[in-house]
């Protein structure tokens, strides 16, 4: 079992990130909204997220609609 991959994010709408690979759920940390979990995201979802210029856009571009929290 692997354990959590977590990410504290410089970003003004997200706190951290963490990941957890054998479930494929992410939980979002935001900076005002509280923390939201989506499920059955996969990994290339969350590294994006990690490695984005902006990871509120990525976020409402990418996670937002498009997976159950």
């Amino acid at each position: 079992m692997a354990e959590p991959e977590e990410v504290v994010l410089s970003s003004s709408a997200i706190r951290s990130v963490s990941y957890e690979f054998d479930t494929q759920t992410l939980e979002i940390v935001f900076q005002q909204r509280g923390t939201y979990t989506y499920t059955s995201v996969p990994e290339s979802i969350f590294r994006g997220l990690v490695n984005a210029p902006s990871a509120g856009k990525y976020f409402n571009l990418f996670i937002r609609d498009g997976f159950p929290a």
